[in-house]
């Protein structure tokens, strides 16, 4: 005699069928789609194997699952985990709809992601751009993976090439800084020296700056990696001259606008979107770093260099510091790069310096006695 909860199979027309009880002992009923009776088996068996390992969703329960259940799964996930990036998440699944909407999670299969990429080359979005959407669906696949709720598909492989190159040589950067307002000048001459993110230099605060012991200090929720940083700049004298010039102009829009601001970088005068002394990325109700790169990318083209973005202050400040002999381990920790393998991304070389190496090397292997050393 077969024990209870072992399931059984029995026939429906010429159509087999299956009967087992999920893990809180509801029985469930479902078709085999099959006339052989080994098919119906096999299924019985794993359906039972999914009930005694505790999953809440069995059977029929995963045809339930749709796209929009997709979306909501990683929506909650990332609000959960303050994800800076759930407005770019929600505009990904806007694109992502119009080929899925409606769709259950067992229908999206590698033929119809690989159908949304041809669509959307189409549409002409750029290789990284569709590589992030799809990259979000299938997180959002795999979190509902975890819970039972789905079977995550395979995947196309997209590979994208847009790796920068640009850095900045001292003139360039002086070119394009005279053609900036000075409260703008500032936030240039900062990243430049220390190569943080526009972001992290456009969000500091005056409490972040230690005068004591002459730090800046960022913490893990203001940080891309989730990681704090300190910035010692007692020693460095040009970074020390960013922070005193801040600080006098702090002081004198305090005298004459009787205005206090915690911000380090802000505008000096009043303008149709802001007031004096208002962070420099509040300006209109945009992404918050867009005043400053509407305010760059006029400037680039003014000094004749409109391929340079702020982001190659990045690069830049890396590739200073390799020159300086900095430690790598050092370097990563003041710039804010978490993995070697990021931070050789941004160790570039210039023209120059392949020179320069070049010129010792033949110093070193030069000739003597008219052999080759």
């Amino acid at each position: 005699m077969k024990p209870r909860g072992a399931g059984s199979v029995y026939e429906r027309g010429r159509v087999w069928w299956l009967k087992y009880y999920d893990r809180i002992g509801r029985v469930r009923r479902e078709s085999a789609h099959s006339q052989v009776k080994g098919d119906a088996e096999k299924l019985l068996r794993q359906r039972l194997g999914d009930a005694a390992n505790g999953k809440r969703y069995v059977g029929s329960d995963l045809e339930r699952t749709r796209f929009e259940d997709l979306k909501s799964i990683i929506e909650a996930d990332w609000q959960a985990n303050n994800r800076r990036s759930l407005e770019r998440l929600k505009i990904a699944f806007k694109h992502l709809a119009s080929q899925f909407a409606g769709c259950r999670a067992r229908e999206i299969d590698f033929g119809e992601l690989q159908a949304y990429r041809a669509k959307r080359q189409r549409e002409e979005a750029s290789p990284a751009t569709i590589r992030w959407e799809l990259g979000a669906l299938r997180t959002a696949f795999r979190l509902a993976a975890r819970d039972g709720r789905a079977e995550c598909p395979q995947f196309p492989k997209i590979v994208v090439a847009n790796t920068r190159q640009g850095f900045f040589e001292a003139k360039e950067w002086h070119a394009i800084r005279e053609h900036l307002r000075p409260e703008f000048q500032d936030v240039g001459d900062f990243a430049y020296l220390t190569g943080w993110r526009i972001m992290e230099v456009l969000t500091l605060r005056w409490q972040q700056i230690d005068f004591n012991a002459w730090t800046i200090r960022l913490e893990p929720n203001t940080t891309k990696t989730g990681e704090g940083r300190v910035f010692p700049f007692g020693e460095y004298k040009p970074l020390r001259e960013v922070i005193e010039r801040r600080r006098a102009q702090r002081e004198e829009i305090q005298r004459a606008a009787q205005v206090i601001t915690p911000w380090v970088f802000f505008f000096h005068t009043r303008g149709q979107f802001h007031r004096i002394g208002a962070p420099l990325f509040l300006e209109r109700k945009r992404r918050p770093s867009w005043a400053f790169r509407d305010e760059w990318n006029e400037a680039a083209i003014d000094a004749g260099f409109p391929n340079r973005i702020p982001h190659d202050f990045r690069r830049t400040a890396a590739r200073n510091m390799e020159r300086a002999g900095i430690p790598r381990s050092v370097a990563k920790a003041l710039g804010g790069w978490k993995s070697d393998s990021m931070y050789n991304r941004y160790t570039i070389a210039s023209e120059a310096d392949l020179r320069d190496g070049v010129r010792r090397l033949a110093e070193v292997r030069r000739p003597r006695r008219g052999k080759l050393g």
